[in-house]
């Protein structure tokens, strides 16, 4: 009987498994092409820099907060975390740093330059032969820093195509918070550098390569701010509160008379954005919570909004 059983043991076959069918997370190693490529950067640039090479995504507050919000684990995927520390430098090097602009922090590049900069475009070949580019790993971790309140997001459909127009990214004050700057480390940090570049000369050639910029804009296929008027709102409160009046009074001015007086990097002025401690508690993870479904039920009703208009259209 015993002989019988190692036989029967014996003959039978090893299970074979199929291969995995899902989508593969990535397709390349994400890495900092301009590090690679050694550009100078700007003082405050490198300062930035550091602080996002040694910042932990597994103990950001703001990504915490969200994943709480989200009733997710914890911890991020090591995929993710790889492209966030990837991406974070690479919108730090295309970030408009001047203060006399309109908006605060602009990211003066489109999606797919920022996925070619983080080694994250992948181009495949369709069923009709045709090369496409696709960077979905960077647009998800996008997603991820709009939810968590980080950016600013702006994206539109072109309605005689029907595809989306290249979308706007602006940093919030919560982007250089999560790296662990101080609201009042944060103005020194933006007006020394406004000085640098009064000293420097360097003022009106980037304010003439910024109208270049917005003429640019105007002539490409980019989501537009016209008629966006709660984004024009936000944005512009962003910046007074966090320059305040009287520096914003300073920074308008083309030869500012003090620009060696360091009493007005010491202005006081009151907190208006969320710290790390701010947003760890469980009122303002409840408070993100709503924030992100009135978003998702805004996205649907403008779904159903846009399906029912199509039909209406087809019937008539």
């Amino acid at each position: 009987m015993k002989k019988k059983l190692k036989q029967r043991s014996s003959i039978k076959a090893a299970k074979v498994y199929q291969k995995q069918r899902c989508k593969k997370h990535r397709n390349n190693q994400p890495r900092f092409v301009k590090e690679l490529a050694g550009k100078d950067f700007s003082y405050t640039q490198k300062l930035l820099l550091n602080r996002a090479y040694k910042h932990d995504f597994n103990r950001n507050q703001f990504l915490i907060a969200l994943r709480k919000a989200k009733q997710q684990r914890l911890k991020i995927r090591s995929d993710r975390r790889e492209v966030l520390a990837v991406l974070i430098p690479v919108l730090i090097n295309f970030c408009d740093l001047s203060l006399n602009r309109t908006y605060l922090w602009e990211i003066k590049t489109d999606l797919a330059t920022i996925a070619k900069e983080c080694g994250q475009c992948y181009r495949y070949i369709d069923k009709n032969d045709n090369v496409r580019e696709r960077y979905d790993t960077v647009n998800n971790a996008i997603k991820m820093l709009e939810d968590a309140e980080l950016i600013t997001v702006l994206r539109e459909m072109d309605k005689t195509v029907g595809k989306q127009k290249a979308m706007r990214i602006w940093l919030n004050a919560e982007f250089f918070i999560m790296l662990g700057f101080t609201e009042t480390q944060l103005r020194k940090i933006m007006l020394r550098y406004h000085k640098y570049q009064f000293i420097n000369n360097k003022l009106d050639s980037l304010d003439e390569y910024h109208k270049q910029h917005i003429a640019r804009l105007e002539a490409s296929n980019v989501a537009s701010m016209h008629n966006k008027y709660k984004l024009h709102t936000k944005l512009s409160n962003i910046r007074r509160r966090f320059l305040g009046d009287t520096i914003i009074q300073y920074v308008a001015q083309r030869k500012p008379i003090d620009y060696k007086d360091q009493v007005i990097s010491t202005y006081p002025f009151v907190p208006c954005f969320k710290s790390e401690a701010d947003c760890a508690n469980d009122k303002e993870v409840e408070l993100l919570r709503i924030r992100l479904l009135n978003k998702a039920m805004a996205r649907e009703k403008a779904k159903q909004a846009a399906y029912y208009k199509a039909l209406i259209k087809e019937a008539s």
